[in-house]
């Protein structure tokens, strides 16, 4: 690229001073000077013309080389697991063992494994070609439950399970990618319509004005990200969070009580059913594709927006519903006694930030913090992020002072749905 663009610009400079030489020549009649003028318009079109052409090669050689980076990295990085190596790593996230662990939800994950039973038998069937296309459904899994109680991070340790680089061929959209503009189908599944800028070519004949490079703009129909991650993976693990704030993130300004935009609903049907989904004349083929989709809703609202049989279309039975149920106590125990044990390495870690001798929590801080998460029906297991938070506040700000010392660690609670205060002491032995 900068072999090419270094010797234009020379050529280009060379031109400019011969144009600026040119307009500086005193005309001693009036032919001089419109023949000086005509030069000057000559050099000026041959400017614009090379400044043409240099735009289109660079634009050229950049989607060229894009493309071939876009092409080593899907290379790279496509594929899911082996099979056997897939099952071993489900059942260590069913069973606890992970490194993404999810508390309780024992119905949930017995559920989640029939589920997965099937799914397995469809994408590794696909990729050996043992099925044929009148075999193939897709395979979605619809997350239900209360907020907080492990449906995303269950999806996401399932998707690290999969796939062999899920950093890359998992995709992962939630309601802030939302708009109301338009159709929740559409900007999921289908294309999206955005304005899309030129960009000035910002060069040296610029600088002079002999070049109109003012930016435009224009409306372009582009596929949706969704769509382009599933076009682009031969096999690859969606995660849809929040489908119900997607919905009514959706909502226009000016929409009757009862608008519902169940455009998304009509593909997932689709997909469910036959593993594919239409885009225009185009047929997207999911049948390598792992959907999880967590939502707030319940079966009856499930049974509604897919109908459960008869001139209702029977949908929901061709989704794997699986549904999470509030955490029990013992759960907010476990996390707990984990983000403790966390905040404790962190804080003694002699190579962190802290370096704090020892750190103590007592059973009684432990028992009211694990109250407070169980208590808080709204967020359950994300509270402990705010517990963590407030701890921090305690240290990092006082890095100098606190390293090399023990500290026990106090807490008391708020009112109902307060999080409550926290300090710091000593240790005394």
């Amino acid at each position: 690229m900068k072999s090419i663009r270094k010797p234009l610009s020379i050529i280009l400079c060379i031109l400019l001073l011969l144009n600026f030489n040119f307009q500086k020549v005193k005309a001693e009649d009036k032919t001089d000077a419109l023949g000086i003028i005509g030069i000057s318009t000559v050099i000026t079109t041959i400017i614009s013309t090379i400044t043409s052409w240099t735009s289109d090669i660079v634009r050229i050689c950049h989607s060229y080389i894009d493309a071939s980076k876009h092409d080593s990295e899907t290379q790279k990085y496509k594929g899911f697991r082996e099979r056997e190596e897939a099952t071993e790593l489900i059942k260590d996230v069913i069973s606890g063992i992970s490194p993404i662990k999810v508390y309780g939800q024992d119905t949930a994950k017995e559920e989640c494994m029939e589920a997965l039973a099937g799914c397995l038998e469809n994408i590794y069937g696909s990729i050996a070609k043992r099925k044929q296309s009148a075999d193939i459904r897709g395979n979605i899994i619809y997350m239900i439950g209360p907020s907080g109680v492990g449906k995303t991070t269950m999806a996401k340790a399932l998707a690290n399970a999969f796939l062999k680089h899920s950093d890359h061929t998992c995709y992962f959209t939630d309601s802030s990618c939302i708009n109301n503009e338009q159709e929740l189908g559409e900007q999921l599944f289908r294309t999206t319509t955005k304005v899309v800028n030129l960009k000035k070519t910002r060069n040296l004949w610029n600088l002079w004005g002999l070049i109109n490079a003012e930016d435009t703009a224009y409306d372009a129909r582009t596929p949706s990200h969704l769509l382009s991650h599933i076009l682009r993976w031969d096999g690859s693990v969606v995660i849809i969070d929040e489908y119900d704030k997607m919905k009514q993130a959706t909502r226009p300004p000016d929409a009757s009580p009862d608008y519902e935009d169940r455009s998304a609903d009509e593909i997932l049907k689709a997909i469910a059913s036959t593993g594919k989904y239409r885009v225009g004349s185009d047929e997207i083929d999911c049948s390598k594709t792992l959907f999880f989709i967590t939502t707030n809703e319940t079966k009856e609202q499930l049974y509604k927006n897919f109908g459960y049989d008869g001139s209702n279309g029977g949908g929901v039975q061709r989704l794997n519903v699986v549904e999470f149920e509030p955490l029990s106590y013992e759960c907010c125990e476990k996390i707990i006694n984990d983000m403790v044990q966390n905040i404790h390495d962190k804080l003694t870690d002699p190579k962190g930030d802290y370096k704090i001798k020892d750190v103590h929590f007592s059973d009684q801080v432990r028992h009211d913090m694990a109250d407070y998460i169980y208590s808080d029906t709204i967020k359950q297991a994300r509270s402990k992020f705010d517990l963590e938070q407030k701890i921090d506040r305690l240290f990092c700000y006082e890095l100098k002072e606190i390293r090399n010392k023990e500290f026990d660690i106090f807490y008391a609670p708020g009112e109902t749905g307060e999080i409550g205060t926290f300090s710091k002491q000593l240790h005394i032995e």
